[in-house]
């Protein structure tokens, strides 16, 4: 559960598709070889211990979903992870997980 005013880490990523017909995506979507679909997040870190963090991206699906993007072969995204959490500790380091590429 998210209280409003609690703090938010932004965390912009870019992502592109390298992907080609003779390298194509792990699960290939019919009638389009070259197009990746990716599901992916975030956790922070303060050193090693993660810090219990709620993924904001799309707010109303559901909570801690997963951020997605689908783009074609050589194209380039940016976009933006937002991370609710009710920590006050300092941040060290983020680490951004694929879920999902197909």
């Amino acid at each position: 559960m998210v209280e409003k005013g609690e703090p938010c880490v932004v965390i912009n990523v870019t992502i592109r598709n390298d992907y080609s017909v003779e390298y194509p995506p792990p699960a290939q979507e019919p009638g389009s070889p070259t197009v990746a679909s990716v599901f992916f997040t975030a956790e922070i870190f303060n050193g090693s211990n993660e810090i219990n963090a709620t993924d904001m991206t799309h707010v109303g699906l559901f909570p801690n979903s997963w951020s997605f993007v689908s783009l074609n072969c050589g194209e380039t995204k940016t976009l933006s992870i937002y991370l609710a959490t009710a920590s006050k500790g300092e941040i060290t380091r983020f680490e951004i997980f694929t879920i999902y590429i197909g």
